[in-house]
């Protein structure tokens, strides 16, 4: 019992957790060649989708990553590149709407509100990337964040039967996307289980909504 709490079990943890990292690592590898910074040369879709964040950080300043994606996901409308896009975040406190406002900075970029779709069930980007399907039944997309995001959601798509491919915002440098880039070390793994092991769906789906 001892051999067991203090060798076999923390050995069992540490080689899980180093498997699972090191798979992390390789979702770059898989998704290679579907990722673009340059809008030009982005193939055409129906639908964006862009993934959500907060529009200002807790000490009031703008959030970068927002910022960076809505200019990316206007940047799309205005090339034809896509006629719809969908915005997804968690909007689910008084206090945050994240797709609201999405909405809102597009259409300050002179996206017209007609041309942008609200998904405020978008919890976790496996929650976006899987409603854009069973929701908003769409099997082709093009996702929009920074280029480590859209490796993930990229993932996550191929792997539930959606064509994706991804625009690139600009991303934000250290120190202040140090953090960022430790919370997504972590949001891989995790997307590993979530769909080798635990075959995870959206939190709410609701009725259908096609676009």
């Amino acid at each position: 019992m001892w051999l067991f709490l203090f060798v076999v079990l923390p050995v069992s943890a540490v080689a899980g957790a180093g498997f699972l990292l090191y798979r992390g690592q390789t979702i770059a590898r898989h998704i290679r060649g579907t990722c673009y910074d340059d809008v030009s040369k982005v193939p055409r879709n129906h639908v964006g989708l862009v993934l959500g964040c907060v529009r200002y950080l807790k000490s009031g300043r703008p959030n970068r990553y927002f910022t960076y994606r809505i200019e990316a996901a206007a940047a799309l409308v205005h090339a034809g590149k896509v006629d719809v896009l969908l915005v997804s975040g968690a909007s689910h406190r008084k206090s945050i709407d994240e797709a609201g406002s999405m909405k809102e900075a597009l259409i300050e970029q002179g996206v017209p509100a007609a041309s942008i779709a609200c998904d405020r069930f978008g919890y976790r980007t496996i929650d976006s990337v899987l409603r854009a399907r069973m929701v908003y039944g769409q099997e082709r997309l093009t996702i929009v964040s920074q280029q480590f995001h859209n490796e993930r959601a990229i993932y996550i798509a191929e792997r539930r039967g959606i064509e994706a491919i991804g625009l690139n915002a600009a991303d934000v440098e250290p120190p202040r996307g140090r953090m960022v880039r430790l919370r997504e070390y972590l949001a891989r793994m995790r997307v590993l289980v979530d769909i080798h092991l635990s075959n995870t769906q959206p939190r709410v789906l609701g009725k259908g909504e096609p676009l």
